[in-house]
């Protein structure tokens, strides 16, 4: 059982799941890829709006830089402990927090 449903999942006395927990489960495990998905994809429409725009006005760096941070950092948990979702989640969102920090510098100061 991956380590972020434990504590949703309610036990019985013996400490064995209910079958309504396992439905519960079965129902997160099968949006889990999606959910991951949605998250980053989100961010697709400032990837264009800079590209479109030739502007990275009004974008701000340290977020996107953060943003890097953090998700390499969730890569990393994903792979230590074999989440699998996790890391797919997050492996989208730092390829497309790299882009928009690409195309920042690149229109924030490359471009005169």
């Amino acid at each position: 059982m991956s380590y972020e449903l434990r504590h949703v999942i309610k036990r019985n006395q013996e400490g064995i799941p209910t079958e309504k927990d396992s439905s519960l489960k079965r129902s997160l495990d099968s949006i889990a890829y999606p959910v991951a998905l949605i998250g980053p994809l989100s961010s697709l429409d400032q990837a264009l709006r800079i590209w479109n725009e030739q502007s990275a006005e009004g974008v701000s760096v340290v977020v996107w830089v953060v943003l890097l941070f953090t998700s390499s950092f969730w890569i990393l948990y994903g792979i230590v402990h074999r989440e699998r979702v996790i890391l797919f989640g997050h492996l989208v969102w730092f390829i497309l927090s790299t882009i928009i920090l690409f195309e920042i510098i690149y229109f924030a100061y490359l471009v005169v």
